[in-house]
């Protein structure tokens, strides 16, 4: 009895006499959590600790202490100025200084990773990137191991990848063009998903998390291109608050088209043999126009709008000379084809997203509306014999509309259970008007159409020790309704699987085995039954009785990180169902007649390999190549061919203030050629040297010359020929470059970017120093 009242007088005395207080440390000027802060609390008369330790994630501390006149709370943190209180005033939050200027005179050696690997997930740190404060946001996704840009695609070893901003679509940043104009000083993290997943297409996804609840003040760049065939501008401006922001852009692009090409038909039956020579300019007007803002209501709930205008034009005029030999006759003729092609699109989505007070937690409301008026009309005038297709205009007139809502829950709280649940429903609406006039005919076609899709999924990963088990699954609808020419209805349902194992040898090496299934509806345009002229001897047309793609993909991978290199090694195995691919016939008056169709059987075998060396302090080789075999079969028709792809690049870092990159990028469809079946692909090779200056503190500048390849061989081989498999037709073309490109680029940073992406004297935490084994 007597050991319980001591011990409830003992509890009594610091209920009366101590003190209890939660405190918040949080950075000066962001007023973001300082997380892993060290909280001491000392007697200044003993100098005896009565209490220490360290913030959380949200940078919260309990102070458990008997009040004192003589005890003091220190506060410090790694790349902050440490701050000492007396605890009987102490104050709530704490703000940290940054030590910028202490920084200033540290020198840091370290074997520092460009990315790390957290379970299936590639974490990048972007700020790596030589001369990043001068680039903008695709120029360092270009830059970052295992990623490229190519045919304006992001890939990762020749596979296309999907970004996300912030883990969903967004109407401007989800495409490289809006993303150009994203100041990468708004990034805080980029994260790739190494596995298949449910969301989008299907595939890797990228996901950019921007600096939402950050003061990123103004920051902007203005940009020019120049050069013998094209010329660009871009100009953006930012301005982002804690509580609200905007995102303001608008660019101008013009470009001259000069393209050379030849084409054959081969009759092996009966010898004879049309053969076609052009050449073509194009003019290429379009622009885009971008306006996005948010608004935090609190720390939990925000709004986001997002608004797109974006109108194009194209004008295009070939001359051709076409001839044709049957046996000992000969024919010959000229055409003249003038075709103009416009658009106007209106992209607008409005989002509400909702945070959980558990951190990673966060519902998503997404609506998108998309309007475009696509307009495309050409003449084509024959002189001589008539060969192919007669004296015509063509003209087309759509109104094409999309709507989407979707509604997206994640989970990710839980450090060994994270899932994403969603829904996604979308209605489309397509017409068009279609009116063709020859010298003997008028004719006028309607085309309408409506689509609905109801998509539902979840990714959900489970983590045990080193093995994280990935799970996907999407329940997708498809209902089209074809009303003008032909009244059709078609209804597919597919169960769309994804699954995965992930094996964390240590944070630099992963081993990855996956499975996934992927669906590609035909597009739009694909549809329409009408023909139109492509020149003066082809005619692509729709087809109302297409079905959805769908691919089924085994894959292997490894990824690695060296003290000399990072290294990526993926086989893959593909088998597709209903293959979209186009096939041609040639009828009696030598016209080919084009039109998609679904493949019968498709699989193949892909070797994909990745490397990215620091051979010197300032030199760095980046290497992407695929090896691929396939197998196509439809009908009587099949195919077996073997298919490469190769990218180099190397980059030499001359000083601080500028750079050389050399790329040279192969494409070869058909490594082992047989005859006339050879297709040329394409090769292309440049060398790129670049300046960056600063014209004062807060406007970094970069100026670049490019030097091309003069010519860009491309060429395609129609692989069936549907009326008799003793036709061939074969076309290639030469596209002309721009030998010397030259860009000029000045970036606005905000004065008070208290969280700089790029700041050389940026505070090191420790979760980011990692040696690579």
């Amino acid at each position: 009895m007597k050991n319980w009242s001591f011990t409830f007088l003992i509890v009594l005395f610091f209920c009366l006499n101590g003190y209890s207080q939660e405190i918040t440390v949080l950075e000066s000027i962001a007023h973001s959590p300082v997380a892993g802060a060290t909280i001491v609390v000392i007697n200044n008369k003993s100098n005896r600790i009565l209490q220490q330790g360290s913030t959380n994630t949200k940078g919260k501390f309990s102070i458990q202490t008997p009040k004192d006149t003589g005890n003091f709370v220190s506060v410090s943190a790694i790349g902050f100025i440490k701050q000492i209180f007396p605890l009987n005033s102490l104050g709530n939050p704490i703000l940290l200084k940054q030590a910028v200027q202490q920084l200033k005179t540290v020198t840091i050696k370290s074997n520092y990773s460009p990315f790390k690997i957290i379970g299936n997930k590639m974490e990048y740190d972007i700020s790596q990137i030589p001369n990043a404060d001068y680039l903008n946001t695709v120029e360092i996704l270009d830059h970052l191991p295992f990623l490229q840009v190519d045919d304006n695609q992001l890939k990762m070893m020749n596979e296309p990848i999907s970004i996300l901003i912030d883990g969903r679509t967004n109407a401007i940043y989800s495409t490289l063009n809006g993303l150009k104009t994203l100041p990468p000083q708004a990034i805080a993290k980029v994260e790739l998903t190494l596995v298949p997943t449910a969301r989008g297409n299907g595939g890797k996804i990228l996901n950019i998390i921007l600096k939402r609840d950050y003061f990123l003040g103004f920051n902007g760049s203005v940009e020019a291109n120049a050069s013998a065939l094209s010329a660009s501008s871009r100009a953006s401006m930012t301005y982002w608050h804690k509580k609200y922001g905007f995102d303001a852009s608008i660019n101008y692009n013009q470009s001259i088209g000069k393209n050379t090409s030849t084409a054959s038909i081969n009759n092996l039956q009966d010898s004879s043999e049309l053969q076609s020579k052009s050449k073509s300019e194009s003019t290429k007007y379009n622009g885009d126009i971008y306006l996005s803002a948010f608004y935090n209501l609190n720390n939990l709930n925000s709004f986001d709008l997002q608004l797109s205008l974006s109108p194009s034009k194209i004008n295009t005029d070939q001359i051709a000379s076409n001839l044709v030999r049957v046996k000992d006759t000969y024919l010959s003729g000229k055409s003249s084809f003038s075709q103009d092609n416009s658009n106007y699109a209106v992209n607008v989505s409005l989002n509400y997203t909702k945070k959980s007070v558990k951190d990673g937690n966060v519902f998503y409301l997404l609506t998108n509306f998309v309007h475009s008026n696509p307009k495309q009309s050409y003449f084509l005038t024959t002189q001589g014999d008539i060969i192919g297709l007669s004296n015509q205009h063509y003209a087309n007139s759509g109104q094409i509309s999309e709507e989407t809502v979707e509604a997206i829950l994640q989970q990710n709280a839980d450090k060994k259970f994270k899932y994403t649940l969603g829904s996604k429903l979308i209605a489309r609406n397509n017409s068009n008007e279609i009116t063709l006039k020859t010298d003997s005919t008028n004719t006028f076609t309607p085309f309408k159409m409506t689509q609905i899709v109801n998509t539902t999924y979840v990714d959900a990963d489970l983590i045990i020790k080193t093995f994280v088990i990935h799970t996907a699954i999407k329940l997708d609808y498809n209902h089209n309704n074809f009303i003008l020419p032909n009244a059709i209805i078609q209804d597919f349902l597919s169960f769309i699987p994804n699954i995965s194992l992930t094996y964390n040898l240590n944070r630099s090496n992963v081993f990855l085995l996956t499975y996934g299934r992927t669906l590609t509806r035909p597009g739009l345009y694909q549809y329409t039954p009408v023909g139109a002229a492509t020149d003066s001897y082809e005619v692509v047309s729709g087809n109302q009785n297409l079905k959805n793609e769908l691919t089924n993909n085994w894959g292997l991978a490894y990824y690695g990180n060296y003290h000399f290199a990072r290294i990526g090694i993926n086989f893959r195995y593909v088998d597709i169902t209903g293959l979209l691919r186009e096939i041609s016939s040639v009828d009696s008056n030598n016209v080919v007649q084009s039109t998609p169709i679904n493949v019968d059987t498709y699989h193949g075998y892909t070797l994909g390999i990745s490397a990215d060396f620091q051979l010197f302090k300032k030199i760095r080789v980046s290497h992407n190549s695929s090896l691929s075999y396939l197998y196509e079969k439809t009908g009587l028709n099949s195919i077996n061919q073997w298919s490469g792809y190769l990218s180099e690049r190397l980059y030499y870092q001359i000083n601080k203030k500028s750079m050389v990159g050399i790329n040279l990028t192969k494409y070869s469809p058909n490594l082992l050629p047989q005859g006339k079946e050879q297709s040329l692909g394409y090769i292309k090779a440049d060398i790129n040297y670049g300046y960056y200056f600063d014209i004062s503190k807060r406007l970094p500048a970069s100026l670049s010359l490019t030097l091309t390849n003069p010519n860009l061989i491309n060429g395609y081989r129609s692989y069936y020929i549907i009326n008799s498999p003793e036709l061939i037709y074969r076309k290639d073309g030469l596209r002309t470059n721009s030998i010397a490109i030259i860009n000029f680029r000045i970036s606005l940073k905000g004065r008070n970017n208290g969280n700089r992406t790029f700041n050389k004297e940026k505070s090191i935490q420790n979760s980011d120093l990692h040696t690579a084994n």
